[in-house]
């Protein structure tokens, strides 16, 4: 191929790109990349700012949340979207708000109507979400406070009201009634039936310190006082139903050692009065002592029967049974001679009780010696129809150590209302643990429930709740309990048992050396009173254990209130703390106060109350089984 020499042809651009000056391209490039950097310093800066922000969001969300103030963690999450759990975080509050809210529309709603209780239900379920939400706290102070009021009903309280007589009052339909005579010394003397009275003041002649005895009834609009025909300086003690007033008198005689006859009103003579008659019936006692004897064991609270033993043949010098010693058991109406329902030979009796209704009778029976070889047994007795007495229950002992025959083996109560009436409770020790049994005395044979409590000695049982619901039944130790160990702390055992018979056991750890005297067991919180004895001292504790706890075996408890006692005072008053109703009433510098079991509210009730005598101290005391 040849090659072209000749001339190139050249394109010239007509419109070229005018010269720039030196340096003015790289200038564009630089201001062009610095845009570019500032742009994405200016997104990388947003990008750490946003999650900076959610983070500080999240974070303070997490903090309000913990504070439980719930719309401003709602709040926050909301603004911490996207961030770890935000949402999800956010729609869990939604849901406690949600809560929070019906809560609170449905408390204001029962105290609108005045239903303190479902009210104040309410208001603690909404403290658990969110404290102070709006005036929660003042609506629970006053539902506390209402609620306090309402536990007084059919109380009495020692008082000395501006403009008023100083004195005992009666609280009726929420108001406190004078009882008329009454003065600062005055005092009830014992407990009965709703609306009726027995109290002491003043006498009307006599002079000086004389005082009288007298019944007060609140039944009708007035209350109307009437004077009876008992010397406050013999007869120190009263128990009053519909029919009539039981007056005792104590320490009239003393029964050397063991009398065949225990758990019984050794020492006490009684007399009795039917309302509408000024004749008294006296229940009094010869031969009460040594090989021969006689004693009150039981009087029925609601009516003017009486049970009472005798026995022969005894150890003259210590009581006890022997092998040819004849114990019997007699049931009386005041005024009438005793009828005999139950002889039996070397046997002793550990107590006695009557049925509400006068119709059965328990009694517990030992073959001799008590301790160590003895059977116990629990017969009920049908005193309408007569007839050989069923036996319920038994246990025989072994030996262990000398203990034996100061242990409780079997305990038993009648229950006089809820959803068991008309039953009986049986407490059966055996070595490690406790049966609580219930058995129908129409068909004794077999126990309704039978429920296994681990407790390592004998106890004292008590109902401290008998309703709709079922029992509540608590037990501590007593002066029949053998030492129970080098601790200090006794296990209170408290078991609910509900009306188809389902038990829940726990076990509340209190000083050992304190007597358990009261138990409520409320919705949110399990209270326990217990008092200690120290030098001249006595020491009102009262301990609460939370719901949640219910069913542990061991809970230590928190103390929500102490109080101490001068021992000048003692227990010749009533306790100055009350539990029942789910709250805490107590009386401190003479002032009456009311306080929730958790010890987070506490309002004062009324100024100058110097002592209060509640419901269940002057009307339903707790029964003891024995």
């Amino acid at each position: 191929m040849s090659r072209w020499d000749g001339p190139v042809s050249v394109v010239e651009d007509l419109d070229p790109e005018p010269e720039q000056p030196p340096g003015r391209s790289q200038r564009r490039d630089l201001v062009l990349g610095l845009l570019i950097l500032a742009g994405v310093l200016v997104f990388a800066g947003w990008q750490w700012w946003y999650q900076e922000t959610r983070q500080s969001n999240y974070t303070a969300a997490v903090e309000a949340l913990e504070r439980r103030d719930l719309d401003e963690a709602r709040s926050l999450f909301a603004e911490a979207s996207g961030y770890r759990d935000a949402d999800s975080r956010a729609g869990e509050v939604d849901r406690r708000i949600a809560l929070r809210d019906s809560l609170y529309k449905a408390a204001t709603s029962h105290i609108a109507v005045k239903d303190w209780v479902a009210g104040l239900a309410d208001l603690r379920a909404l403290h658990k979400i969110q404290p102070s939400y709006r005036a929660s706290s003042h609506l629970e102070r006053m539902a506390v406070a209402e609620i306090g009021s309402q536990a007084l009903e059919h109380g009495v309280a020692q008082r000395e009201p501006p403009g008023g007589p100083a004195g005992l009052y009666y609280r009726r339909d929420s108001e406190w009634l004078y009882l008329p005579g009454s003065d600062l010394d005055s005092r009830v003397r014992g407990y009965g039936s709703v609306g009726l009275l027995v109290y002491d003041a003043p006498a009307a002649s006599g002079g000086g310190k004389a005082r009288t005895i007298l019944l007060a009834n609140f039944l009708g609009p007035e209350p109307v006082s009437t004077v009876l025909p008992f010397d406050p300086n013999v007869y120190g003690d009263f128990r009053w139903n519909e029919q009539g007033v039981w007056a005792f008198r104590y320490g009239q005689y003393s029964t050397p050692g063991r009398a065949p006859v225990t758990n019984a009103m050794h020492g006490v003579e009684a007399a009795f009065m039917r309302f509408g008659s000024s004749a008294t019936y006296n229940v009094a006692f010869e031969n009460t002592g040594g090989a021969m004897g006689e004693v009150l064991v039981d009087v029925d609270l609601t009516s003017d029967h009486y049970l009472m033993a005798s026995w022969t043949g005894a150890a003259r010098l210590s009581s006890e049974v022997l092998s040819n010693t004849v114990v019997s058991l007699s049931a009386a109406t005041a005024g009438s001679p005793p009828r005999m329902i139950y002889a039996t030979t070397g046997v002793g009796i550990d107590g006695a009780r009557l049925s509400r209704d006068g119709r059965y009778a328990l009694v517990t029976t030992y073959t001799s010696p008590p301790g160590a070889g003895s059977v116990y047994r629990l017969l009920l007795f049908d005193l309408q129809s007569g007839g050989q007495p069923q036996q319920l229950d038994g246990v025989r002992v072994r030996n262990l150590g000398g203990d034996e025959g100061r242990t409780r083996w079997i305990s038993s109560t009648f229950i006089d209302s809820g959803a068991y009436e008309g039953n009986v409770l049986a407490a059966v020790f055996n070595y490690d643990h406790t049966h609580l049994r219930m058995y129908d005395p129409a068909l004794p044979e077999e126990p309704l429930f039978d429920v296994e409590v681990p407790t390592p000695t004998g106890l004292q049982w008590a109902v401290s709740r008998a309703d709709e619901r079922g029992l509540v039944v608590n037990g501590a130790l007593s002066t029949y309990s053998p030492p129970y160990g080098r601790s200090d702390a006794q296990t209170v055992p408290v078991v609910e048992i509900s009306a188809s018979g389902h038990a829940t056991q726990t076990g509340v750890l209190v000083n050992k050396s304190g007597t358990p005297r009261a138990v409520d067991l409320a919705p949110d919180h399990l209270a326990v009173v217990s008092v200690l004895s120290e030098e001249d001292t006595y020491i009102w504790i009262v301990n609460s254990v939370p719901a949640g706890n219910a069913g542990q075996a061991q809970v230590r408890p928190t103390t929500i209130y102490t109080q101490y006692v001068p021992g000048s005072v003692g227990l010749k008053v009533p306790a100055p703390v009350n539990v029942g109703d789910g709250l805490l009433v107590y009386v401190e510098d003479e002032s009456l106060r009311v306080r929730t079991y958790d010890g987070g509210i506490d309002v004062p009730l009324e100024e100058g109350v110097r002592v209060l005598y509640p419901r269940r101290y002057v009307h339903d005391r707790t029964p003891v089984l024995r």
